[in-house]
């Protein structure tokens, strides 16, 4: 399989015997049959009698794509539908989840190169361990081609596909504009993550920051309580960093007797279906998850999936919580 990633098999070329590779490598003939046909299974060698093993063209045999990332249903499941709707059912797609220690991800990592056979790797990495998991990889470039979904490492050498959250913020503070509210803050509970968070946080910053309005970056129910109680009847515009986040705010303050969005109008970003299983519905700015999956799939697809980096733009999607 080195062999075939680096180029130095190609396709059509003719493999050594089980005899000489046996050989070569001082194992047993068995061992070599026995990895042929594996490799003939997953339709890599095209076996012809008399003649030998001879390579497969990529695109004559089905793609074998490992998926890394954190198996939580609620990210993955729209960029795996956008995945499979452009791939089709035809092409193996093996999920695994890279939520625990950098140290468990390489161990996953090291399974897919030399076990699984996998052309492509897609990663989607846990906020804020994008560099790590880069590092993990590294070892085992040269197995397959990979794309990052959703937010990927500062240096890039990979094919990327990512949401643009900072345009998320500023369309949602636009939107509040539109409808005139002139008093915006942003709430969350969230850590910083030098990722995505904190990306988010900067782009409200410097929105609030230019129309010459506080910087009101909140992270308890009691301090959003104390701004909409001095807004003297002035209806509030709070942007939210997720959906959980929209849902926990949001039935916090209507426990405390807050009309929405009357008093207080919500624009979260995610467009998850707790956004929809709660009244009022919440308004989202959607980062574009399934689009990331169409996307990866049409590079899937290419024989050679070059290294492009490419960007979703984000939707508003309007609902009862911003009317």
């Amino acid at each position: 399989m080195e062999q075939i990633q680096n180029g130095t098999w190609q396709k059509g070329d003719c493999i050594p015997s089980i005899n000489k590779l046996a050989k070569g490598f001082a194992i047993a003939r068995e061992t070599v049959r026995q990895t042929f046909e594996t490799l003939v299974e997953k339709e890599i060698l095209i076996p012809e009698h008399g003649k030998g093993y001879f390579i497969n063209g990529r695109e004559k045999r089905a793609l074998r794509v490992g998926l890394l990332g954190k198996i939580d249903g609620v990210y993955i499941r729209p960029i795996c539908d956008g995945l499979m709707e452009e791939l089709g059912e035809d092409v193996p797609l093996l999920m695994l989840d890279s939520q625990r220690s950098t140290n468990t991800s390489a161990d996953l990592i090291q399974n897919l190169a030399y076990h699984q056979s996998v052309d492509r790797l897609l990663v989607i990495p846990v906020r804020g361990q994008e560099e790590s998991l880069s590092q993990a990889i590294e070892p085992y470039r040269r197995y397959f081609k990979i794309a990052w979904l959703d937010r990927a490492p500062k240096e890039i050498k990979d094919a990327s596909f990512l949401c643009d959250y900072e345009e998320a913020v500023r369309m949602g503070l636009k939107e509040f504009k539109k409808i005139g509210i002139k008093k915006r803050i942003y709430f969350s509970r969230n850590s910083e993550d030098d990722s995505v968070f904190t990306l988010m946080r900067k782009a409200f910053s410097e929105f609030e920051s230019e129309g010459g309005n506080p910087n009101l970056i909140l992270n308890s129910i009691d301090k959003v309580n104390k701004i909409i109680n001095s807004s003297k009847g002035q209806t509030i515009g709070v942007f939210v960093e997720t959906s959980q986040e929209a849902v926990f705010l949001q039935s916090q303050l209507l426990k405390l007797g807050i009309n929405i969005p009357q008093e207080v109008s919500i624009i979260c970003c995610d467009d998850t279906e707790w956004c929809q299983l709660v009244t009022p519905q919440i308004s989202c700015i959607n980062p574009g998850f399934n689009e990331l999956g169409k996307m990866a799939g049409c590079w899937i697809k290419q024989e050679e999936s070059a290294a492009i980096q490419q960007t979703i733009s984000p939707k508003y999607i309007q609902r009862q919580s911003s009317l």
